[in-house]
Parts: C-alpha cells; sequence; structure tokens
C-alpha cells in the first residue's frame, strides 16, 4: 500500500511537470499584426517586466519600465514589476514589454528561443551582423511566444549605458530598430502575410552600415597630393569643388598654414543633404570629423559648396581640434565663404542690422542661444583679427590657439 501511494505521488509530480513543461512551451506568431492591433487592447493586463539578473544594471532597467508604463501608455505603475514576481499567467493575459537580455531579465532568457534575434555572451546578432559594442541595444516587437494573439515588447540593451542612450522606444511601422551610442543603426518590418505571418524578409531590413560601405565602395577618387576628392560616379560638382579645394589650399600653403609633409586631407562629396545625412550622419552642408576629414553636400539652391571645411580640415591637421567653437568660423574666414555667399554679406549683415556682437561677446559662450547667422561672421571675423593682430612669427599659433 505505501509502494503504491509512493507511485501514485510520483506519477502525479510527473504529470504537474508536464503540464509545466507543456504550458511553458513557446507558440509560433499565428495572426499577422494588423489582425492583432484590431483586437481590443486590455491595458490593465499589461506587464512590464524588468530584470534583475544583472543587479548593477537592476536599477536603470526598472526606471526604464517605469518611464515606459508611465509616459507611454499610461499604466499603473502596479502593472511594472521585476522578473522574479512575473508569472506565467500574467505575461500571457495581455501584452508584455520586456526590459532586459537574456543576462539581465530571466523572462527574456527563458523566452529568447522564440524569438528572432540571437543572443551571444556579449550582445546580439541579427540576420548575419554581430551587435557586440556595449552601446548596443535592440527593440523588437513580436508575438508573445506565451500568448500569440497579444504583443511583446523587447528593449535588450548590452549594458546599462546603452539604455540610458537608447533613441526611443519602438513605435510605430517598424518591428525593429537597433541603435548604437542612441543613433538609429539598423531598422525595419516583418512580412504580414496570413499563411507566414511575422516572417523575416531582407527586402525589408533597412541596415544603416551595410548601405554606408556599399555606398563608400562604389566612391569615385579625384586629385591626389594635397586634397584627394571622394564623390559618387558622374558627381558634375566632384571635378570643379577638386579645383576650388587646390586653390583654397594653396593660398593657405602661402599664408604660411602648410599641411605637414606628406598630410592628404580628404574631402568627401554627396549628391544631398539627404544623403549626407543618412550616411556621414550629420545634416549639416559642411563638417570636419575628429580625424581631420571634410565632408560636404549642397543645399537647395546653392551651385557650388562654401569649402570653409576644407580650410577648417587644414587647422585640424596643424594641431586645430573639432570640439573649438571657433573652427567652423576661422575655415570660413579663410575660404572667404559663409551659409552659399561671400563672408562680406554676411558680416554686412549684421553690422548694419546692429546685431554684431563685440569681440569680448563673440569669443565668449553666451548665456542665451544666439543665431548661427549671428555668432559665426563674428568669430570668423575675430579669427582674421587674432591673425592679422599678430606678429607675422606668431600668426600661426595665435590662430591655432582659438
Amino acid at each position: 500500500m505505501p509502494g503504491r501511494v509512493l507511485a501514485l505521488i510520483v506519477l502525479l509530480a510527473l504529470v504537474l511537470q508536464a503540464r509545466e513543461v507543456l504550458a511553458l512551451a513557446p507558440q509560433a506568431p499565428t495572426w499577422t499584426r494588423a489582425q492583432m492591433e484590431a483586437v481590443p487592447p486590455e491595458p490593465a493586463r499589461m506587464r512590464f517586466v524588468y530584470g534583475t539578473l544583472d543587479t548593477a544594471a537592476a536599477p536603470l532597467l526598472r526606471e526604464r519600465a517605469l518611464g515606459i508604463a508611465l509616459r507611454l501608455f499610461g499604466a499603473d505603475s502596479t502593472q511594472v514589476e521585476p522578473d522574479r514576481a512575473a508569472t506565467e499567467a500574467e505575461l500571457a493575459a495581455g501584452a508584455v514589454v520586456l526590459i532586459g537580455n537574456p543576462r539581465q531579465n530571466a523572462w527574456t532568457r527563458r523566452l529568447c528561443g522564440a524569438l528572432p534575434v540571437e543572443f551571444t555572451p556579449q550582445g546580439f546578432r541579427w540576420h548575419g551582423a554581430a551587435y557586440e559594442r556595449p552601446g548596443d541595444v535592440l527593440a523588437l516587437v513580436y508575438p508573445n511566444p506565451l500568448s500569440p494573439r497579444r504583443f511583446l515588447f523587447l528593449i535588450a540593451p548590452n549594458s546599462g549605458a546603452a539604455l540610458g542612450r537608447h533613441a526611443g522606444f519602438l513605435l510605430g511601422g517598424d518591428d525593429w530598430r537597433i541603435a548604437r551610442e542612441g543613433e538609429l543603426v539598423r531598422s525595419g518590418a516583418f512580412v504580414q502575410t496570413p499563411t507566414a505571418p511575422w516572417r523575416y524578409d531582407p527586402a525589408l531590413d533597412h541596415d544603416r552600415d551595410a548601405d554606408r560601405e556599399r555606398w563608400t565602395r562604389g566612391l569615385q577618387m579625384l586629385g591626389g597630393g594635397a586634397l584627394v576628392v571622394r564623390a559618387p560616379a558622374s558627381l558634375a560638382l566632384a571635378a570643379p569643388t577638386l579645383v576650388a579645394g587646390r586653390t583654397l589650399l594653396a593660398r593657405l600653403d602661402a599664408m604660411g598654414l602648410a599641411a605637414p609633409r606628406g598630410r592628404a586631407l580628404t574631402l568627401t562629396l554627396y549628391r544631398s543633404l539627404e544623403d549626407k545625412g543618412l550616411l556621414a550622419r550629420d545634416t549639416r552642408p559642411e563638417h570636419v570629423d575628429d580625424s581631420g576629414a571634410a565632408y560636404a553636400a549642397l543645399p537647395a539652391g546653392r551651385d557650388a559648396p562654401d569649402l570653409w571645411c576644407v580650410a577648417a580640415a587644414r587647422l585640424v591637421a596643424l594641431g586645430g581640434t573639432t570640439r573649438s567653437r571657433f573652427l567652423a568660423p576661422a575655415g570660413a574666414w579663410l575660404a572667404g565663404r559663409l551659409e552659399g555667399e561671400p563672408l562680406e554679406c554676411a558680416l554686412a549683415r549684421v553690422y548694419f542690422g546692429r546685431v554684431l556682437p563685440s569681440a569680448a561677446d563673440a569669443a565668449t559662450r553666451p548665456e542665451a542661444w544666439r543665431s548661427p547667422l549671428v555668432t559665426a561672421p563674428a568669430r570668423a571675423l575675430l579669427a582674421r583679427a587674432v591673425w592679422e593682430s599678430a606678429t607675422a612669427a606668431g600668426r600661426r599659433v595665435a590662430l591655432l590657439a582659438l
């Protein structure tokens, strides 16, 4: 008799264990996104689950979960809970927001096998590309594996710092977004068909890093020596810009601002400001990066770049810094142009408009915002005054001191 009771107990335990395993078995997507969105939402059943496995990141994960719940969904803060307290029944009852990767969040760890992303010890892989830098973060919307008719939102940062610089919670038409150091680098949407909902298609995957690499491989090189211009094939702007850039650099050489021997300057041209923004991540008509390379694109209505970026790049090669507020104005003075017009026109406008700052005001950082259409010409004039006031032997040092 005792043996039979023991056998029944063991059998019952096995049945209960089997039921638990069966309940945890993930389910594949069955509804399209449109079908899921057509179901009336149940905000009270939504859960915001943050990870506690990484004790160092847990406070920031909790803060982000609370922020998403309160600001974006207007949810009750009691719907925010740690992974160790969240139950399977709660997660299956409504939409779920998981904050944390499998190393940070126990529920992400339990469900990651049913999600279309591969997690690694250092980060994650998304369809052929590894994202394992500390600043990388994935935001994903997908059917909840515990209840495929409801949504699961996942924010999986590689580090707490990545979460703090996240480019924004996933909303809108995208189904995934990958950010690096707070900047969007990849996004896309799944194919939604009744027979195969939530299917990945490379044609709907916008990989900005891959776009940038393909674009760079297609560039043509013009010139050599002091200046190399990189531009898309058949860009008519490239040849005249090379001539103008070489003329400008020759003038700087004559002024005593010659580049160190063997130091070539690179100028990359884009077909449009939109291309420059997507590929160089800077929508200004011209800029210089920390390595001293120059970049330019023509805004609508202009037929030639100012090339202040070329002059500024030369100053960087001589020891200037891209962090200086005087670099672009000094480049505008040396190039003689600013915002598509001669520098003298820009100066005359602020002078006769009686808004030209004093030298002291131009040299300091104003407490209140002031238009660069005022500060840039004023600082360009200040750079010229510093150059002309110094002795011939000390001009270069004085200018670079700015």
